[in-house]
């Protein structure tokens, strides 16, 4: 029987401790592991870590990622050459004298056309013994230059044959009544004058028709004479 009583408080014993709650410390465990704790400081670190990476790349502009090139264009651009493109090769002379044009080095010859007007004047009136072949300068600078030098072939013989004193070798005035001027200058210019406001700018330019007003009457020879000067200077600039 006591036997029995001692069986029974052994296991009423052992159901008491089974029933009883067991208390558990630091998450679930009776201990304090230091792996444990070393594991979560660690995955904090890291979450932590990743959480700053993801707002920096939140942040950026839509489409850029970090580390990549801002502008597409320039991933493939072609290389720039650190130096300048070696240009056309000039004189240095030209080089050194802004103002001037720029001309490369080769022998350019660039004529005066009023030069060479003078100096075809100058022999072309020498050789018809003509007192014009002096007053070159005066003539080549009118605009009418070639008319001036064709009537003074047809009214006096290129200013051989007129009353010097007039320095009048074109007839202006007439016969009867010649216009004087102060010297052969004087008078191209005012020939020059006389053609361009009252003949070419009412058209009459050529011998054909200037000869009725020019001459008052129909003049063959006078306008052979003209036409035949200005045959010879049709090539002068």
């Amino acid at each position: 029987m006591k036997k029995t009583l001692d069986g029974i408080k052994k296991i009423s014993k052992k159901q008491g401790n089974k029933s009883r709650p067991e208390t558990k410390t630091f998450f679930g465990r009776k201990r304090f592991d230091h792996k444990i704790i070393a594991t979560i400081l660690i995955t904090f670190v890291l979450t932590f870590i990743a959480s700053i990476a993801t707002s920096e790349i939140l942040a950026q502009p839509k489409g850029q990622v970090l580390g990549a090139s801002t502008d597409l264009a320039y991933d493939n651009a072609l290389p720039v050459s650190s130096g300048p493109v070696a240009g056309p090769a000039f004189d240095n002379i030209v080089l050194s004298e802004p103002p001037t044009v720029f001309l490369p080095n080769e022998n350019i010859s660039a004529t005066d056309p009023l030069i060479d007007r003078e100096e075809f004047l100058k022999q072309y009136l020498a050789a018809k013994n003509s007192p014009l072949a002096d007053h070159v300068d005066a003539i080549s600078a009118q605009s009418q230059w070639k008319l001036i030098v064709a009537i003074a072939q047809a009214e006096s013989s290129s200013c051989k044959k007129y009353p010097q004193h007039t320095s009048n070798c074109w007839g202006i005035g007439g016969a009867n009544n010649l216009m004087q001027f102060p010297d052969l200058d004087a008078a191209i210019a005012h020939v020059n004058q006389l053609l361009e406001n009252k003949y070419v700018s009412q058209g009459l330019d050529s011998p054909q028709k200037l000869v009725n007003k020019w001459v008052g009457h129909p003049n063959n020879q006078w306008e052979q004479a003209v036409s035949e000067v200005l045959d010879n200077l049709k090539n002068v600039q």
